[in-house]
């Protein structure tokens, strides 16, 4: 994905956050068959890729949503699908 998209608060996380930011970004589609388990459906969290973006966001608007910037659960869902889409590809 184009990290020129990516606000200045993703790119001061660790690696593994910025990957899966920037995997969210590229393939939403992947994360939005896909419940998170962290709770954040107690503020309206759809499924793994809400926790990336907010109501209203587009490929071509995005906008963050930073629930995944301190929650490992999210992010370790989101390597789980990385994980997944790279092993059928």
């Amino acid at each position: 994905a184009d990290e020129s998209l990516m606000p200045d608060r993703v790119m001061e996380q660790a690696v593994d956050v910025q990957e899966a930011y920037r995997f969210a970004l590229a393939m939403p589609e992947h994360l939005e068959d896909v419940p998170c388990y962290c709770g954040c459906v107690g503020i309206g969290h759809r499924n793994n890729a809400d926790c990336y973006f907010k109501p209203g966001s587009t490929l071509e608007a995005p906008i963050f949503d930073e629930h995944a910037l301190f929650c490992v659960v999210c992010v370790d869902i989101t390597q789980v699908v990385m994980d997944m889409v790279d092993s059928s590809a």
